[in-house]
């Protein structure tokens, strides 16, 4: 006889129900509470998950949910009650057969592993009935910033994931997705604290409904308003702090475990104002299923994801000049072209491309690689530059095969990536901008695009600082990360992260070309600020040559005095004060001199190089291992495992696949 509340779905799993309206849908998981901590460049974030069982007999609660592919995972919690009880770090196979033997013998017991990147799954074992149990992670976190925008980005559902074929892939363990008409009371919270040091100019959260409180004029508060509650979309916040002029700085951090330091390098400010060269581009658009959407979710024009995607390219085509050319492919289950070879950029040929766009529907699978190669196969002109623009949510499942088509066929194109929808796959756009020597840029449904797609127009379009070589000086410097080459565009700076010896104050020196010109970037390398000493290491610039660095006033490429700008003010209720690019690396500086800096230099390196290992064509899982048992990191090797021994309960617990909802807008495959 089965228990009351369960209901057979094969011959080896079950799941708990409850009744919600007229709907059955499963319910193990009652709560998520996320609260991030963000100071200058580094966030610190903790998940609450609350797992509940109401039912009359034990059940084991399975749930598979997706966290930031950069994060670095330190620290797992279990609580029951007003006993906490800290996870402890193990090889996976390890951790996998503590977990198993605390099950059998009737433990409580809860397992963090990561799936993929982005893509992490709990268990929690024994949860008896009426019994409560939170689970509670925590990471660290590098904010984007780009174009003068912080943004800081919370996933809370993992998308289906669409091979070349038109099947969905459930290649996600516990996966489980509820059908259309049913809702999970499964809730999310999120809060947020920003404290940039400086005055926060403006501020937009594209993705949700949002309460906003400004304490000071340079801190900002952020929570959800209940009726968004869903967790079925990213979070996405942006703000932008005062002052007009980045520089790129080095940021030192003495910790337990040696040196680390992060290093930012802006592209310099006059490449914006450098004649470009005619574009070949090729725009390679997503017409797989996770591209249709629903009416009325995509904003006030009621916009799909490909249909944002049509006007996106639209824009882009409106913007060439007569001596570029370009090309459209298009792929769901097969690719197909606009035309056989590119098209020159003239009146004609843009509008049988927006006739070609009309005729395109969001259905079926997702051949990426073969829409891929056929991009960077496509023949070109060789005084042109070859970019490639891909427009996709990324909800691909073969993410690894689409990298090495091009790690293998890019030569010397360049590929940007637009991320599109509710949950766009961060991992894979980010990825395939890396790999292809371009950017990527992200867009939410509901969100205005014409600045977003306005910088990355600008980004493909104008010259890069490309053949970057670091002279690090007299600084003794390991283990820099991203270790692949990299180009700078306009907007879009390079973070990089190492750990360094010594204690002799040095200037770095970023040297690269911009055509055929050379550039230098000269950033000063302080590794003892002073206090107040706020501006010692922001960088000046140089055409082939090297220059004292200036302090003080800040100041233009020419020496003259930098214009600082005043805010308009976020949501019209306070005007944002003055302030510079100094001011705004003291506020990263003393985020530095801080614990939660100390702390995360470590973690971020160490997740920074697994990353780098994981990338590798043969991933050295010991060296990987070894990194993360070290500082204490989840990985795909190693895993959280926590039990509690105090308390011993009997029978067998039924499974139970926490059901999430679909992305919103997506349809339920059929």
């Amino acid at each position: 006889m089965q228990p009351s509340g369960i209901v057979s779905e094969s011959p080896s799993s079950a799941n708990l129900l409850v009744k919600a309206g007229t709907d059955l849908v499963p319910m193990p998981l009652k709560h998520t509470e996320a609260r991030a901590t963000i100071r200058g460049p580094i966030g610190q974030i903790t998940v609450v998950q609350q797992f509940a069982n109401p039912y009359s007999r034990k059940i084991e609660a399975l749930y598979t949910f997706p966290l930031p592919h950069t994060a670095a995972v330190n620290e797992f919690i279990m609580t029951i009650g007003d006993r906490h009880i800290r996870g402890i770090i193990r090889d996976r196979d390890e951790a996998q057969q503590i977990y198993l033997q605390a099950k059998r013998q009737g433990f409580l017991a809860s397992l963090l592993n990561e799936e993929r990147p982005n893509v992490f799954s709990a268990a929690v074992a024994n949860i008896e009935p009426g019994r409560e149990i939170d689970v509670s992670i925590a990471y660290f976190q590098t904010l984007d910033y780009v174009n003068g925008w912080y943004e800081f980005v919370l996933p809370t559902v993992v998308a289906p994931r669409f091979n070349r074929t038109r099947e969905i892939s459930y290649d996600q363990p516990h996966v489980r997705y509820l059908k259309p008409g049913q809702r999970t009371t499964h809730e999310l919270s999120i809060k947020v604290s920003v404290d940039a040091g400086v005055p926060i100019e403006e501020f937009e959260c594209p993705s949700h409904l949002v309460i906003s409180q400004t304490p000071a004029p340079e801190r900002l508060e952020i929570s959800l308003q209940p009726p968004d509650n869903l967790p079925d979309k990213d979070f996405v916040l942006r703000y932008r702090v005062a002052g007009t002029r980045i520089k790129s700085y080095f940021l030192p951090q003495e910790t337990e475990q040696g040196g680390f330091f992060t290093l930012l390098v802006y592209p310099p400010s006059d490449l914006a104002g450098l004649p470009r060269q005619p574009l070949d581009i090729v725009f390679v658009l997503d017409c797989s299923a996770s591209m249709a959407g629903l009416p009325g979710l995509g904003g006030k024009d009621g916009l799909s994801p490909i249909e944002q995607a049509g006007h996106i390219i639209e824009s882009a085509l409106n913007q060439l000049e007569p001596a570029d050319s370009f090309q459209v492919i298009a792929f769901s289950d097969a690719i197909s072209h606009l035309a056989d070879t590119p098209l020159e950029a003239n009146p004609a040929n843009v509008n049988r491309a927006l006739g070609y766009l009309r005729t395109l529907k969001a259905r079926g699978g997702a051949a990426l690689r073969e829409a891929i190669r056929a991009a960077l196969g496509q023949p070109h002109p060789p005084e042109k530059l070859h970019c490639v623009c891909i427009l996709t949510a990324g909800h691909i499942a073969n993410e690894r095969e689409c990298l090495n088509e091009i790690h293998d066929g890019r030569n010397s194109a360049r590929v940007f990536a637009i991320g599109l929808g509710p949950a766009p796959n961060h991992y894979l756009l980010s990825q395939i901008a890396r790999a292809g020597h371009g950017a990527a840029t992200f867009l939410a449904p509901a969100e205005e695009n014409n600045r977003q797609i306005g910088n990355l127009f600008s980004s493909i379009s104008h010259p890069a600082m490309t053949d970057l070589r670091v002279d690090w000086g007299g600084l003794h410097v390991t283990e820099v990360f991203p270790k692949q080459p990299f180009d700078l565009f306009v907007g879009h700076p390079v973070l990089l992260i190492g750990r360094f010896a010594g204690n002799l104050d040095t200037t770095i020196f970023i040297n690269g070309t911009v055509g055929q010109r050379p550039m230098q970037i000269a950033i000063p390398a302080k590794l003892h600020l002073a206090a107040g000493d706020n501006g010692g290491n922001q960088a000046e610039v140089h055409n082939g040559q090297s220059a004292a660095t200036q302090q003080g006033t800040p100041r233009a490429a020419d020496g003259s005095p930098s214009p600082l700008r005043q805010g308009d003010g976020a949501e019209g209720e306070r005007v944002g004060v003055r302030g510079s690019p100094e001011a705004q690396l003291g506020a990263v500086a003393r985020s530095h001199e801080d614990n939660v800096a100390s702390r995360a230099l470590p973690m971020l390196w160490a997740r920074a190089k697994i990353a780098d290992l994981e990338e590798r064509s043969y991933p050295d899982s010991e060296e990987i291992k070894r990194v993360a048992l070290e500082y204490g990191l989840i990985s795909p090797y190693t895993s959280f495992i926590s039990t509690d021994s105090t308390h011993r309960s009997s029978s067998t617990p039924v499974n139970v696949p926490v059901a999430v909802p679909l992305p919103e807008g997506n349809n339920y495959p059929k």
